[in-house]
């Protein structure tokens, strides 16, 4: 048996040139029988159409963790003030909690910035 070769590859989105050269270069990398990659990215179009065929394989880690993220964004808009007092007067706190993990879309510092200018 030869030698295998795996690797993940985080971030493929980051790529500061044109997309489908890394897709192109995964492709031809992959088409090797001894080589596994797993790619990591933000859910962009061009990564989206280029894997159509093994989406059931898609792992979107943001959807797993979404209930920690919902907590967490609570927890620290609860440090605040003026959050606890929103809480007791208007009941649609938890629609705000929900719209910032949302609009996020997993980008964890997004989440971190919007909340911290918050409180």
């Amino acid at each position: 048996m030869g030698a295998r070769f795996r690797s993940l590859i985080d971030g493929v989105d980051k790529y500061d040139g044109d997309h489908r050269e890394v897709i192109e270069i995964m492709n031809i990398l992959t088409s090797f029988d001894a080589i596994k990659i797993c790619l990591s990215s933000r859910p962009w179009v061009v990564f989206e159409k280029a894997y159509e065929i093994t989406s059931g394989m898609k792992l979107r880690v943001h959807e797993l963790i979404r209930v920690d993220i919902t907590h967490s964004v609570t927890d620290v808009l609860a440090e605040g003030a003026g959050f606890e007092r929103l809480k007791f007067t208007d009941r649609r706190w938890k629609d705000l909690v929900l719209e910032i993990v949302d609009k996020a879309d997993g980008v964890l510092l997004c989440i971190l910035l919007v909340v911290r200018s918050l409180c």
